[in-house]
């Protein structure tokens, strides 16, 4: 099972700042490209391309009119 949880509720876990996560995860991601390290059992060539997906987008739902409520 897959849980798409956003930086906001995992620093809220933490008891961190959402910056202060996003500025570490961005360091581990680096960290991690810089030593090579890769999920594939093929170790990487100078090469190869690494592409990392960290984008998060928040969705906003859109808000009930209170008439529509008691309708």
């Amino acid at each position: 099972m897959r849980e798409y949880r956003t930086y906001e509720q995992i620093a809220a876990d933490f008891g961190i700042h959402e910056s202060n996560f996003i500025r570490r995860s961005q360091w581990v991601e680096v960290t991690l490209v810089q030593s090579g390290v890769t999920v594939s059992r093929t170790p990487l060539s100078s090469e190869d391309t690494v592409m990392i997906d960290a984008t998060e987008v928040k969705i906003n739902r859109p808000k009930k009119r209170i008439s529509e409520l008691f309708w």
